[in-house]
């Protein structure tokens, strides 16, 4: 039950960058492309409105808020893929132990179960970014470069990451002694 708490708890952070990034982008999208957009909301529904979008407009808008989206997830997940490989207790390099140590960031060095937890949350949402953007490029309404560009780079991102998670099971495979199993 502790560890659904944590999982849920560090999945606020890419739940919140998603969906904010998305709503963000469209609304500075549609300003710095000077589209007029205007909302009129019909009677006898309280979510229903009407816009006054051209559709070509409304594929630029989608395309580009879903790139932005995307990114906004894959940064994140990066900062991880990063942390797991130079930030990571069980490899950190000493002279980066010792300049963080001399700045009293000792914290920044993280443990392997909270490294990839984290990793692994960050990645379903940008699994979840990619799903999103294909049902977009079905539909019309994405740009397929956008979605091969994105299912690509998630590609190579999780590449990065499993050939760390690859070096940490080497490395507990070749003297477990070293690790710390409590």
């Amino acid at each position: 039950m502790i560890n659904l708490i944590k999982i849920v708890d560090i999945s606020i952070v890419p739940a919140v960058v998603m969906v904010f990034s998305k709503f963000i982008s469209v609304y500075v999208l549609l300003s710095l492309f000077s589209i007029p957009w205007s909302s009129n909301i019909l009677t006898g529904s309280f979510f229903a409105t009407s816009t006054q979008v051209n559709l070509n407009q409304i594929i630029e808008i989608i395309s580009y808020s879903d790139l932005i989206m995307y990114l906004s997830v894959a940064i994140g997940f990066s900062i991880f893929i990063i942390r797991s490989i130079f930030l990571h207790r069980t490899h950190v390099h000493p002279t980066i132990i010792i300049k963080l140590g001399k700045l009293n960031l000792l914290d920044l060095v993280w443990t392997s179960y909270r490294i990839y937890h984290s990793a692994f949350v960050w990645l379903v949402f940008l699994v979840l970014a990619n799903i999103i953007i294909l049902v977009n490029t079905i539909g019309g309404l994405t740009h397929t470069w956008i979605f091969f560009t994105t299912f690509l780079s998630t590609i190579v991102l999780t590449s990065i990451l499993l050939y760390d998670v690859q070096k940490e099971i080497n490395a507990i495979q070749t003297s477990p002694k070293n690790f710390n199993w409590n």
